[in-house]
C-alpha cells in the first residue's frame, strides 16, 4: 500500500460497476506475482482459468465445466488451484458466491431467495447453509447485524 498508493485511491475511487474489474485485475496481478516461478508456462492459463471462475461462478459451474471450456483435464485444474491458493475448487466458488452475496445483501434491494439465485445456488437452503459455513451466520442474521449497525 505504501508503494503504490496510488492504485489504492484508484480503487476506493472507483465506481461501483468498475469494481469487479478493478477487483479482477488486482487479483491477476498478485496471482501472477505471487506464482510467477511456480506456473512459468501455464502461467497464461491458470489466469484464464481463474478469470473464468470470477466471470462465471454466479452461474451453477463445476470443475468438469471448466475442463471441458479448456480442454483440459479436471485434476489438473484441481491441482492448479490447490497448489496456487492453498484453497479446493468448490470451497473457492463457494467464497467467491458468499463474497457477493453479503455485497447483494448489505444493499437491501434483495430478499435472501433472490440473492441465491444472483449468485447461483438454485436452492435457498443450500445458499443458506454455506452462507453460514463461511460467515458463522445466518443471511438472515447478517441482515439484521447489518440494520443494528445502520440504527
Amino acid at each position: 500500500m505504501k508503494e503504490y498508493p496510488e492504485v489504492i485511491d484508484k480503487f476506493i475511487d472507483s465506481p461501483i460497476y468498475a469494481l469487479k474489474e478493478e477487483c479482477i485485475t488486482i487479483f491477476e496481478k498478485i496471482f501472477n506475482y505471487c506464482n510467477k516461478d511456480k506456473f512459468s508456462l501455464e502461467n497464461s492459463t491458470a489466469s484464464n482459468i481463474f478469470m473464468y471462475i470470477h466471470e462465471n461462478f454466479d452461474k451453477d459451474i463445476s470443475l468438469t465445466d471448466i475442463a471441458k471450456h479448456f480442454g483440459l483435464s479436471e485434476s489438473y485444474i484441481s491441482k492448479l488451484l490447490k497448489s496456487s491458493l492453498d484453497i479446493n475448487f468448490k470451497a473457492y466458488v463457494n467464497k467467491l458466491k458468499v463474497n457477493r452475496a453479503k455485497e447483494l445483501l448489505s444493499q437491501g434491494n434483495y430478499k435472501v431467495n433472490e440473492v441465491a439465485t444472483i449468485i447461483g445456488c438454485n436452492n435457498a437452503n443450500t445458499f443458506i447453509r454455506i452462507f453460514k459455513q463461511y460467515e458463522g451466520v445466518s443471511p438472515g442474521e447478517y441482515i439484521k447485524s447489518l440494520n443494528k449497525l445502520n440504527i
